[in-house]
């Protein structure tokens, strides 16, 4: 029998068989009360969640455009959406993209340019650099797209004051109380403004808060802006300063270190980059000169020739055309005269046309090219100079083939010590000289000639066969190879040896190099008066070496600098290696300027420049 309280023992029967039918009953009572128990709980859970949720709504709501602003603020955190952004963005970056991508993230994907929503003074130093600088130095401004930029920095403005204007707005009383009955009915658990964000933005509640959900329309397009822009300026700026530095010469492996080294000075290190040399200095005030004159009307074509002696308006164009580049100071009178003449003979010599004053075939092929293609052709030449690898050197030699020159720099680039013509490979291609860098390592006083291989196949065996004593009758020494039947297999080898009338005179210049090129003297002296000097088989014969090689031996205090007389004077077969090496480039640059400082314009003699010129935008 189920266990009774005493109180039940004493009471009446009828009453002791309720109490006992009871306790009978008593698992139904228990479960009937925890179900009770439950529910209590579980009311007491819904009320507790309601207030939670009105509460949670209300203060929400109160400040619901700081809230949402808040929610869409970007993260500029480590491994943040923006950084993820942008390396997506510099992933899909064709030519530049890979480079770009290795110096953030070294970095963990940092901005640089815009951080916490502001354009950084790097940013402002770079679009200053580029904006006002780099046009002075022949560089189109256009690939930098300048305009793009200042619309992103437009656009993050209006996005960020946007959402400024955004942040204090609050929701009406029956909006709030709307959302808080729909969250209720719904049973939305989250009630965290990203809850609340997300729970407005259910399909099924499109329309039913229609001023929150504007607000959250309007912050989250001003947010994707502000995004876009930051993306946009990051990468943009990143993307151009790559490119300027490409334009001042510096090469893909020094990139990621001027990278790092830069930061926080930016504009002071963008400076050194630019050529110390004379010429390149000149130039870029040549380039400005000229700018100004192409925006005169263009003068007539000249297609009569003329010469001293000639009258009339025709002579009058010609000395219209002399005085736009600075050549003529005197009266437009139309008459040829001595002054003339000598005003002719000078712009001819900066113009690689024999300098005899008369305005002839070759001189007014050169007075019609329009000045806007001279322009284009002294944004080149600066070009190719800040691409020089002497940059950063402190002596070094530079040998223009386009020029048939070679100028020695010391002190940094800065000082032109001396200058050489020289005589270049001829306008034939297997004979051009090749443009690369090396360093001079020694001189050969009285050098034996070994004639190459080529040069011997194509030339000397024609002669040779046209003449079987030709080698005998030029003094060379031959190593031949021949078949069992004695007949001529091939020449093995052609020295011509050191002597007075060897082929590379009294000195030769040595820097190693694969192409198997180098400087010499010639016995054809008469070729350093001619205005283009094309007609080697590559090496380069330099007048006046001998000057060229006591300079450079006393500047490296060599002690031979003292017996350079006494070995020319006994003819002696003698090598003589520098203490120190010296950079030499060898170039192609087709501008130059005279000891005045204007532009030379030089031929294109290997037609190298066509390409290039066409590719540069007119201004």
């Amino acid at each position: 029998m189920p266990y009774a309280s005493p109180i039940f023992d004493v009471a009446p029967p009828a009453r002791r068989r309720v109490r006992q039918g009871i306790v009978k009953k008593g698992t139904i009572v228990v479960v009937s009360l925890a179900a009770a128990v439950a529910a209590l709980a579980l009311t007491a859970g819904l009320a507790c969640s309601s207030m939670r949720t009105t509460w949670a709504v209300r203060s929400f709501a109160r400040n619901a455009g700081g809230k949402a602003a808040q929610y869409y603020a970007p993260d500029v955190k480590k491994g943040d959406r923006l950084a993820d952004s942008l390396r997506d963005l510099l992933a899909a970056r064709p030519g530049d993209g890979a480079a770009l991508q290795a110096v953030y993230e070294a970095d963990h994907y940092q901005f640089r340019f815009v951080v916490e929503q502001k354009t950084t003074a790097e940013h402002r130093a770079l679009h200053e650099w580029l904006a006002k600088e780099i046009f002075a130095h022949g560089v189109d401004v256009e690939p930098f797209q300048l305009e793009k930029i200042n619309g992103d920095e437009r656009a993050l403005d209006e996005s960020l004051k946007t959402i400024a204007s955004l942040h204090d707005a609050s929701l009406t009383a029956p909006e709030s109380q709307a959302l808080i009955d729909a969250m209720k009915s719904a049973g939305a658990e989250d009630v965290s403004p990203a809850g609340i964000f997300n729970f407005v933005g259910r399909p099924a509640n499109e329309g039913k808060f229609p001023n929150l959900q504007e607000l959250v329309a309007k912050l989250r397009a001003a947010a994707e802006a502000r995004d876009n822009a930051i993306l946009s300026i990051e990468s943009g700026d990143a993307a151009n300063l790559h490119r300027l530095l490409a334009e001042m010469g510096m090469k893909a492996a020094e990139w990621p270190t001027f990278w790092n080294d830069s930061k926080g000075n930016l504009a002071g290190v963008i400076k050194p980059l630019i050529p110390v040399t004379p010429v390149y200095a000149a130039l870029f005030k040549e380039l400005a000169r000229y700018r100004e004159m192409a925006k005169q009307p263009a003068p007539p074509r000249l297609n009569n020739p003329a010469k001293r002696g000639a009258t009339g308006e025709y002579v009058a164009q010609i000395q219209r055309r002399l005085q736009l580049e600075g050549f003529w100071g005197g009266p437009i009178n139309g008459v040829y005269d001595a002054a003339l003449e000598d005003a002719v003979k000078i712009y001819q010599d900066d113009h690689q046309v024999v300098s005899d004053g008369k305005v002839e075939k070759v001189t007014l092929e050169r007075m019609n090219v329009p000045i806007p293609e001279r322009v284009k052709q002294l944004k080149l030449a600066l070009h190719k100079l800040r691409q020089s690898d002497s940059r950063g050197e402190d002596y070094f030699v530079r040998v223009n083939i386009g020029a048939q020159e070679l100028e020695v720099y010391t002190d940094g680039g800065t000082k032109l010590a001396r200058k050489h013509r020289i005589v270049v490979g001829s306008q034939m291609e297997k004979n051009h000289t090749p443009l690369f860098s090396a360093a001079i390592t020694d001189f050969i006083f009285y050098p034996a000639w070994h004639v190459p291989q080529r040069i011997i196949k194509d030339e000397m065996m024609r002669d040779y066969e046209k003449d079987p004593e030709y080698f005998d009758k030029h003094n060379y020494e031959v190593k031949m190879q021949y078949n069992k039947d004695g007949s001529l297999d091939k020449i093995i080898s052609v020295t011509e040896p050191p002597g007075p009338g060897n082929a590379l005179g009294v000195v030769k210049i040595n820097f190693p190099n694969k192409y198997d090129v180098y400087l010499h003297d010639t016995n054809l002296k008469q070729l350093f008066s001619r205005s283009l000097r094309t007609f080697s088989h590559g090496c380069m014969r330099v007048h006046k070496p001998v000057e060229l090689v006591r300079w450079m031996l006393e500047r490296d205090k060599n002690e031979f600098a003292s017996k350079v007389d006494e070995t020319l004077q006994h003819q002696r077969s003698i090598p003589v290696e520098l203490h120190t090496k010296v950079p030499i480039h060898i170039e192609y640059v087709t501008v130059g300027v005279n000891e005045q400082g204007k532009a030379v314009f030089n031929t294109d003699p290997y037609n190298m420049d066509i390409e290039a010129l066409a590719q540069i935008s007119p201004e």
